[in-house]
C-alpha cells in the first residue's frame, strides 16, 4: 500500500537536499511497488539505478539493478523504498557499506544515517501506563484486531498460505492465493474469503477441492493465532472503565468467523465489531472510519492499532485520535536484533523466528527502556534462544551416527545431549541408531589415564608450549594432579630463558617416570570404570563435544585402543596434535585457529559455546577421577547453578516435545540461523537480567587454576 502524502514529503525532502548540494543522484533500494511508483511519478529525482541483493545486472522499470557496493560509487543518496517495518532491516544490512556522510533516506525522507534507528527509536519510550492515560481521556476506544489484539505465531501473514501449500502439496498455492486476493480487490474494495477462492477457482483453474482448501486455510489461520495478552488486558481495562469499545478491522472474514476467532483467543465483553468486508469500506481508504464515527456519535474517539498508515494517518485524517503500537514484526525489525532477518535461510528458520517473536515480543512494550535490545529474564527466554542450535546439533549427530557402534557423551556438558539423543532413539527404533553412553570424563581424568611415556606427555602438555605466562609447575600439577619440584614454579617463558627450550623439555621428561608412577592407581581405576560401564566392548566410537581442541578423543582412543572420532558443533585449531581433519565431523569447523602458538578467534562461537557447555551440563561438579571402588569423584564447589540447569533443560524438552507433535513444522534449522539466535545472548543485542546473570558461573580448573568467572561478563 502506498501513501501519496509520504510520497509528497519525500519529494520535498529530496528537493531540499538538492538546494543544499549539487549532488542529487539517487539509488533506490528495492524492486517492489514503492520503487516503481517513485520512478514513474517523481519529479526532480535523478534516479541512477536500483539496488538489491539479487538480480544484479538485470533491468527493471528501465533501470539497471546493482549491488549496494557498486551503487555507492556513483550515487549521492540511497533511498530505501520499503515499508516502515522492513526499512530498519535494510538499513542494518547496508549501513556499514555506505560511506560516511552519504544520506540513507526512508520513505519519509528522514536521514537514517544521522541517528541509529534501532537505539534512538522514540517508540521504546512508550509504555503501558501512557496508553491507559490516553484511554482515560476518550469516550470511545477503537481497537485494530490483527497484530494489535491478536497475532500470528508465524513471521508474516503469507506464511499461513505456505503452510497450507505444504500440507496439500500445492507448489504454487501461496502465489495464487496472494494474486487472487489482489485481483478481487481490483473489483471489490473489501472482498470476503469466499470471493477470493471463487477468483482462484475461476482464474487459476483450481479443482473441486477449493472449498476444502478454503476451510483448511481458515483452520490453519485459527491454529496460529494467539492473543497479545497485554493488549487484551488493555481492552478489558477500557470496558471496565465504562468506555464504548469497537473492534475495527480490514479483513476478508465475516463477523461470525471473526467472533469465533476472537472467542478462541479469549477476547470477550460488550464490544461492537466492525469488519471491512461486511461494509464494503476499508480503513486503508478511510471510509471504514466513517462507519466508526457514525456509530460513536459525537463522543471523542481513540483508535489503537499497529499500522502507521492505516491505523494512524488514516484515522487522524478523519479527526480520530490515534495511538500507534508496534507489531512483533516491526518491533524486531526496528530493534538491535534486526540482523536476525538476514540469518533466515529456510522456511523452518522463518517460522521459528515468528514463533519466537510471538512469545518474546508479544507485549508491544517489551522493549520499553532497553534501547531496542531484547530482554532475557527467564530460563524459558534462554531455552528459546538455544533451541535452534540444540536441534541443529542433534540432527547433525543423528545424520552421522550410523558410522559408529557407540556414541560417547562425556560429562558434564554431554548430559542433556545424551538425554535427548536417547529419547530420540526410543521414539525412532526403526532407524537402528547406535547405542549411547554418558561417561564421566575430564581433561584431568583422561590425561592421567593416558600418560605412559615421554611422547604422550609432550602431546598432553602441548598447550604449554604455545604459552608465555602459564606457570609450569601449576599447569602440570592441575593437568595430572601431581606436585612438581619448586624449580618449575615459574612461567614457561621464564624457564625457557633460564634453560632454553630443549633443556627445559629434557628436565620435564626426567619427571615423567615419577608422574606415571604417581598416576598408576588413578589410571587403572579409570580404565576399570570404563569396563564396568560396558564402554570397552564396542569397535568404533564417536565422542560428542560442543567445541573441542580434541584432547578427549585423543585420550579415549589410546585408553580403549580403538578408533574414536569426534562429532562437534565446532573445533579449535584442527588439524592439531590430537586430531586430524578426517576424524572430525563438525558443523562450523574451526571457530579458533592456532597461529604461531596462539589461538586466534574466528567466530564469536568461541565465547558463545561456553553458555552451551554450562546449560547442557549435569548438576554434578567437575569430574576429577574415580575412587578405589570405581565411584566418580567431583571437585567440590564446582557445581553450576541447579535451578538454571533444570529450568533451561525442562524448557528445551518442552520445545522438543511440542514440535514432535506439530504437523505444521519439523524445524530443521540452518547453521546461520542457529548461530544468529545464539548471538542474541551478547550484550549488544540483549539485556540479561541480574537474577540470571548471577547464575552463569564457569570454572576451568586446568587453564590457570580453579578460578571461577561469570561467563556473562565476556559478552
Amino acid at each position: 500500500m502506498y501513501d501519496w502524502q509520504y510520497f509528497k514529503k519525500l519529494n520535498n525532502c529530496i528537493a531540499q537536499y538538492n538546494q543544499n548540494s549539487n549532488s542529487n543522484r539517487v539509488a533506490i533500494y528495492g524492486l517492489g511497488e514503492n520503487a516503481r511508483l517513485l520512478i514513474e511519478n517523481s519529479t526532480g529525482l535523478k534516479i541512477i539505478c536500483l539496488v538489491a541483493v539479487d538480480h544484479i545486472g538485470e533491468e527493471k522499470y528501465g533501470l539497471k539493478i546493482r549491488s549496494i557496493e557498486d551503487a555507492v560509487k556513483e550515487a549521492d543518496i540511497i533511498l530505501i523504498a520499503a515499508s516502515f517495518s522492513v526499512t530498519p532491516i535494510i538499513y542494518s544490512r547496508i549501513k556499514d557499506i555506505v560511506p560516511d556522510g552519504m544520506p540513507i533516506l526512508n520513505m519519509l525522507g528522514e536521514n537514517l544515517a544521522e541517528t541509529d534507528p534501532c537505539k534512538n527509536n522514540p517508540y521504546w519510550d512508550k509504555d503501558y501506563s501512557e496508553l491507559l492515560d490516553e484511554i482515560n481521556r476518550h469516550d470511545v476506544i477503537s481497537f485494530d484486531i490483527f497484530d494489535t489484539l491478536i497475532m500470528r505465531d508465524v513471521l508474516e501473514p503469507k506464511d499461513i498460505f505456505s503452510i497450507v501449500s505444504m500440507k496439500n502439496d500445492i507448489s504454487n498455492f501461496s502465489n495464487v492465493r496472494i494474486e487472487s486476493e489482489k485481483n478481487c480487490r481490483a473489483l471489490v474494495d473489501e472482498p470476503k474469503l469466499t470471493d477470493v477462492y471463487r477468483e482462484m477457482s475461476k482464474a487459476f483453474g483450481f479443482d473441486d477441492d477449493i472449498d476444502r482448501i478454503r476451510a483448511e486455510e481458515l483452520t490453519t489461520e485459527k491454529k496460529h493465532l494467539i492473543p497479545r495478552c497485554k493488549m487484551i488486558e488493555c481492552l478489558h481495562y477500557a470496558l471496565s472503565s465504562g468506555k464504548k469499545v469497537f473492534l475495527t478491522s480490514d479483513m476478508y472474514l465475516d463477523s461470525d468467523e471473526m467472533l469465533s476467532i476472537l472467542d478462541e483467543c479469549g477476547i470477550e465483553g460488550d464490544y461492537e465489531l466492525i469488519v471491512s468486508c461486511e461494509y464494503g469500506q476499508s480503513k486503508f481508504a478511510g471510509s471504514l472510519f466513517d462507519v466508526l464515527i457514525d456509530k460513536a456519535g459525537t463522543m471523542s474517539i481513540l483508535h489503537i492499532g499497529d499500522d502507521e498508515l492505516v491505523d494512524k494517518t488514516r484515522a487522524e485524517e478523519k479527526g480520530i485520535d490515534s495511538y500507534l503500537i508496534y507489531s512483533s514484526y516491526r518491533m524486531l525489525s526496528s530493534s538491535c536484533d534486526a540482523y536476525l532477518f538476514d540469518t533466515v535461510k529456510t522456511f523452518d528458520d522463518k517460522c521459528y523466528l515468528g514463533f519466537y517473536n510471538s512469545i518474546v515480543l508479544n507485549n508491544p512494550f517489551a522493549l520499553h527502556n532497553t534501547n531496542g535490545k531484547i530482554g532475557i529474564c527467564s530460563e524459558k527466554d534462554i531455552a528459546l534462544l538455544i533451541y535452534p542450535m540444540t536441534k541443529l546439533f542433534l540432527d547433525f549427530i543423528i545424520s552421522n551416527a550410523s558410522e559408529y557402534d557407540c556414541l560417547l557423551f562425556p560429562s558434564r556438558d554431554g548430559f542433556f545431549l545424551f538425554e535427548i539423543y536417547r529419547e530420540y532413539v526410543e521414539l525412532h527404533s526403526e532407524l537402528n541408531l547406535p547405542t549411547a553412553r554418558y561417561i564421566y570424563s575430564s581433561r584431568m581424568s583422561l590425561s592421567r589415564a593416558t600418560l605412559h611415556d615421554e611422547q604422550s606427555f609432550d602431546v598432553l602438555i602441548h598447550k604449554l608450549f604455545g604459552s608465555q605466562s602459564k606457570n609450569v609447575k601449576k599447569y602440570v600439577g592441575d593437568l595430572f594432579g601431581v606436585d612438581l619440584p619448586d624449580e618449575f614454579n615459574y612461567s614457561y617463558s621464564e624457564l625457557v630463558t633460564i634453560y632454553g627450550k630443549d633443556t627445559l623439555l629434557k628436565k620435564l621428561h626426567e619427571c615423567v617416570p615419577f608422574i606415571v608412577d604417581e598416576l598408576s592407581d588413578a589410571a587403572l581405576s579409570y580404565k576399570q570404570y570404563l569396563e564396568i560401564q560396558g564402554i570397552t566392548k564396542f569397535s568404533k566410537y564417536a565422542l560428542i563435544d560442543i567445541v573441542s581442541y580434541g584432547t578427549q578423543p585423543y585420550c579415549l582412543e589410546r585408553i580403549l585402543d580403538k578408533p574414536v572420532d569426534m562429532i562437534s558443533i565446532g573445533t579449535t585449531g584442527v588439524p592439531n596434535v590430537y586430531l586430524c581433519s578426517d576424524r572430525v565431523r563438525s558443523i562450523y569447523g574451526n571457530v579458533n585457529e592456532e597461529v604461531n602458538g596462539a589461538l586466534v578467534t574466528k567466530s564469536d562461537l568461541s565465547i558463545l559455546h561456553l553458555f552451551l557447555e554450562v546449560l547442557y551440563s549435569s548438576d554434578k561438579g567437575q569430574f576429577i577421577g574415580t575412587s578405589r571402588s570405581g565411584a566418580p569423584v567431583f571437585l567440590e564447589g564446582s557445581e553450576y547453578d541447579h535451578d538454571l540447569l533444570h529450568g533451561v533443560q525442562a524448557e528445551l524438552k518442552k520445545l522438543f516435545l511440542a514440535y514432535q507433535a506439530d504437523d505444521d513444522f519439523r524445524y530443521s534449522f540452518s547453521p546461520e540461523f542457529s548461530h544468529g539466535m545464539l548471538r542474541i545472548l551478547r550484550s549488544k543485542y540483549s539485556v540479561l537480567s541480574d537474577g540470571l546473570k548471577n547464575k552463569f558461573l564457569f570454572s576451568d580448573p586446568y587453564d590457570g587454576g580453579f578460578l571461577t568467572v561469570n561467563i556473562a561478563d565476556s559478552l
